[in-house]
Formats: structure tokens, sequence, C-alpha cells
């Protein structure tokens, strides 16, 4: 049987002058005597994929521009990313041109386009200038209605320090062997490799293809390349660096790293001179990573904030070992950078900002805002170096609650409508005031500690509140009313007169209210008076022998209600009397 084999070249392969191609049959076991037939042998070449320029950098993160990529090969692209987000689509307009939909979750670093040639790594980065990092907050939080917050904001934007795809002919770092010795030394001096570098040493081992995250040109430090009497200590140092004015800073690389006994190491070292390196940040005796897949790594650099100078080194030792590959290396962190900043409000009405808050300016870095009810407050913040623009968190302003802590006036009786002096906390800006329930007829915020107001004459027992944009506050104990007491005659006339020992007809009074009973005096003799607890009723009664006025007044109203009292006038006539005081009242006499 004839089966079609496919296989594809070592990207290695690319750009050599000889490349030989060796095909042979191995043998094992009792197969020797079967033949081995190959014919029709197809060798199909791809040219290399270069990217010479690219339009629409930097860019502000979040956004979505068509970039244009300019290069060569660049026909049957089937792969475009921007550090390695892919683009969220492509044209390939030619075998120069490449246009490409930026991804919304880009970030700085290097464009890639792959073919069936290879991939392409452009020799300078894409910028995405990130959105500045806003803290803003407000000093104080709560405030009396119209009172003064102070509001200031600042601005950090994650800045890169240093970035290095390594993918140009040369770069700014210094390698160094100093302290190597044995073999060959430059063979384990750090040097830049291809994408899909092949490396073989010799039996038994494995040859080794080397593929960084981005599939792109990268530093390799090989020690088996120096020769087995060699001694490798080799040096990756990077440009200077200035680190005032960040608040945080990290150190991100890719790396493969490949340990092969107990006498290699690799380092990562920081130096504030140049010169001294101290303790190393990262010591590394086993693997990282692989020759295909090069592991991510983060070291925290918060220790070194503010240094005028600063470098970062990679460092392999060994004695006739593997090797150590870099790629990707970048510093960044969060650092104050200089902006404008305008505020907005909700509600806006009563936010009390001052004239030009909304304008994007500098001096809004700090404003004083004079709310008059609970406002939360926006800043939008741009960078003026990127005019990246974000806005912050809301800061909220609240009203302060009112407190009642005493008051005057209480106990008064029903229907009066004195004026009632509250005091407490919060008030200015009040909005009502009610004694349970019922608004007061007027009031007047003296201060933000007092008030006036004047008693409704409908109000009843129960608590006081004052209401602000900040709340209600409720007194702790009720302000009194005490009901007045009411009398009224149901039954009967108040006012009788009648002849000599008849009997008056019933008088009746009923009490209620704030009384509690009722009692007559100054009843003519004859006359009684009899109370009713129940049905709350006095009845005066009997038959008088005298004239008199009486009075009937209301019992048990409390303080500073008082008693209240009617009455009426007994009148006894004497009845007519008639007597024959001379001659017979019967007489018989003759005519004439």
């Amino acid at each position: 049987n004839t089966t079609l084999e496919t296989s594809t070249f070592p990207s290695s392969a690319n750009n050599n002058s000889n490349v030989w191609i060796e095909i042979y049959k191995s043998v094992s076991g009792g197969d020797n005597g079967r033949t081995f037939l190959i014919d029709n042998v197809t060798l199909t070449s791809y040219a290399i994929p270069t990217i010479t320029t690219f339009t629409g950098s930097p860019v502000c993160s979040g956004s979505t521009p068509t970039i244009t990529i300019t290069g060569t090969n660049l026909t049957g692209a089937t792969a475009v990313n921007f550090n390695g987000t892919p683009a969220t689509s492509f044209t390939v307009d030619s075998n120069t041109q490449i246009t490409a939909i930026l991804p919304a979750s880009a970030s700085t670093g290097y464009i890639t386009v792959t073919t069936p040639g290879g991939t392409a790594a452009s020799a300078n980065a894409f910028v995405v200038n990130p959105l500045p990092t806003i803290t803003s907050s407000a000093s104080p939080t709560s405030v009396i209605s119209g009172g003064a917050s102070t509001l200031t904001a600042s601005i950090t934007e994650k800045t890169i320090l240093l970035q290095e795809g390594f993918n140009g002919a040369t770069d700014s770092w210094t390698k160094t062997t100093t302290g190597s010795s044995g073999g060959t030394v430059a063979n384990a001096a750090w040097t830049l490799q291809s994408a899909g570098y092949y490396y073989y040493y010799a039996n038994p081992y494995t040859g080794y293809q080397f593929i960084s995250n981005d599939n792109s040109q990268f530093y390799l430090s090989n020690s088996a390349a120096q020769g087995s009497t060699g001694t490798t200590n080799t040096q990756l140092r990077s440009p200077v660096m200035n680190t005032n004015g960040y608040t945080s800073l990290s150190l991100e690389f890719y790396q493969f790293y490949d340990d092969f006994d107990g006498d290699d190491f690799a380092y990562v070292e920081v130096s504030t001179d140049g010169n001294n390196w101290g303790t190393p940040l990262a010591t590394y005796s086993t693997d990282q990573g692989s020759q295909n897949n090069f592991l991510k790594t983060t070291i925290n650099l918060n220790a070194y904030i503010n240094q005028t100078t600063f470098y970062v080194r990679f460092r392999y030792i060994g004695k006739f070992d593997w090797f150590w590959a870099i790629d990707n290396v970048t510093v960044s962190g969060n650092k104050v950078i200089s902006g404008t900043y305008s505020w907005a409000a909700s509600p806006s009405v009563t936010a009390g900002l001052p004239t030009n808050a909304g304008t994007a300016l500098a001096s809004n870095n700090s404003i004083t805002v004079n709310p008059t009810q609970t406002t939360n407050y926006t800043v939008t913040a741009t960078n003026s170096a990127t005019t990246c623009s974000t806005s912050g968190t809301p800061v909220m302003v609240s009203i302060a609650a009112p407190t009642i802590t005493s008051f005057t006036g209480s106990p008064v009786c029903s229907g009066t409508t004195p004026s009632i002096t509250i005091n407490g906390t919060n008030f200015i800006g009040a909005t009502a005031v009610n004694f349970n329930g019922v608004a007061a007829t007027s009031f007047t915020v003296n201060s933000n500690t007092q008030i006036t107001a004047v008693l409704p004459a409908t109000a009843t027992t129960g608590s006081i509140t004052v209401t602000t944009a900040g709340g209600t506050a409720t007194s702790a104990s009720s302000f009194t009313v005490n009901p007045i007491a009411t009398l009224s005659l149901t039954t009967g006339t108040a006012s009788q007169t009648v002849c000599s020992g008849t009997a008056i007809g019933n008088i009746v009074y009923t009490w209620g209210g704030g009384a509690t009973g009722a009692s007559a005096s100054g009843l003519p003799a004859g006359l009684t008076a009899t109370p009713d607890t129940t049905n709350k009723t006095l009845t005066i009664s009997g038959t008088p022998t005298a004239n008199g006025t009486y009075s009937v007044s209301t019992t048990g109203q409390t303080s500073p209600c008082t008693a209240i009292s009617l009455g009426g006038t007994i009148t006894v006539n004497p009845i007519a009397t008639l007597s024959l005081t001379t001659g017979t009242a019967s007489q018989t006499v003759c005519s004439g």
C-alpha cells in the first residue's frame, strides 16, 4: 500500500542557503526484508512574511479602529494578533497590505501576522494607551444642607516604562559573559534567535524548536553550546530606567528555562546603580515553561519605585547544562499623571457645584460643593499626554440627619397655640415640623441647632418630628397635649321658678374631655346633686325651700387645663293665701 505523507519544515530552515532533506528507513525486529518506496516528492515553499509599518498607533484602550498593516508576502494570512490578542477581523487587501479591526481588549505590544510562510512580528510595539485610573473622594462626606464639602481627584495610569520584544536586528540591552570560562564562551552568550529556532545537541537527546509566546525573535543563552568544558555565566541587562513618580511597578517576561542538574541556575536581579545587584528577586532551579510554550512570569517591583537609576538583568550560570530563553520583557506600573477634570452631579439642581466644575480643567482636581440634598458626584478625568479619558466611581455627599435633643412648652392644653422651642442638630434646610403628625402652623429655623414652631390648635399628644434633606428626626419623648374639660346641660332647664313646696324638674349636666367628674356648689336648700360616673352626668333634683344661685364645675382635668363651670338660678315663689276677715261668708236676707 502507498500513503501520502506531508511534513512541515521547522522555521529554522527558513533563510538558509542550503537545506538538506533526508528520508530514511528505520529497521527493527524482523522487518529488514520489507521494501521502502518513495515517489513523487514535492517541495512547496512559501515566502516569509514581514511587517514594515502600521497605522493607528497610539490609541486609547477599548477603542476599535481599523489598522492598516504594511509589509511583504502577506497573501494567505491566517491570523493577525495585537500583543497576542486576535484582531476582531481582518482583510488581506494585497500581498503588501492588511486592514484589521483592533480588538477592544488589545494592549500595548507587537503585531504579528501568520501566513503559510511563517509569522512576522512588527519591530515596534503597537501602543494602546490605558485609560487613567481615578481616585476621588469627598471630605467631609456628610454636611448640613448647603454645607461645604471638598471633592478631590487624582489619576494614575498603567504606564509602560520599558517594553522590549527583541524583534529588531539590534536593541539597547547589554550582553556580557563576565565569569564564563572554558569551551567556546561566545556560543553561550545571550544571542538573538529567530522564531522557531532549532537546536540539536547530540544523541540521545532530542532536538529543541523554540517558539516564544508570540512566535517571534527572542534571546537565548545556551550553556550546552559552550561545550563540555565550559562554565557559563552570562548577563542580559536592561537599559537604565527612572521609576520616579510611580506608585506601583512590576516586571513581566516570558521564559523557557531548561534545568539540567544541580549546578545550573537562572536569576532575575535588579540594581539601582548598575554595579550592585543584591539578592536576586527570583531564582530558578527547575524547568520554567517549555520550548513551544514560554511561561509568562510576573515579579513585583514596588520596592524599587522612585529610583532615578534602575536596571533589570537576567543572569544564567551553568556547567555544560542546557539553556535559558527570554522574550517580551515589560516593566510597567501605575504612575501619577497630569490631567484635566470635570464634574457632574445627580441630582444636579441641588448639587451646589461651583462655576466651571463641568469644564475639563486641571484646577478641578479639587472643588468645593454645597449640596442641599444628598448628591452623587462623578468626575471625568483626561490624561493630558494621551487624551484618554474615563469616569470615576460616584462619590456621595450626604446631608447629615437631624436630631432632636429637647423641646419646651410641654404639656399644653388642647386648642392652645403657643410657640414651641425645639433643640437639636442639623436643622438647616428643615422642610417640615410636625406634632404627632399634624403640621406646625408655622416654624422658623433659628440656627442649625434650634427651631421655633407654632403649635397647631388640632395637635394631640405624640412625638415631634423635624424633616430635612438628610432625613427625619423624631423626639425621644412625647409632646403632651392635655384635652380640655367639657361640660354641658343635657336635660332640663338650668334656671327654674317653682312654687314653694314644688319639686324642680331634674337638671342634668354631662362632663367629658379631660374632666373626670363634676360638682355643684351654692345649691338652695332642698336640692341635691347626684353624680353618675358611668354616664358622666351630674343630676340636680329636689324641692327647694329657698331661692338661690348655684354653680356646676368640672373636676379632674390635668394642668394646665382649668375647670369648666356652668350654673343657674332657682326661684321659689310662695303659694297664694285668702281668708274671711270680716262678716259671714254665707248669709240669708229678705228682698229689699
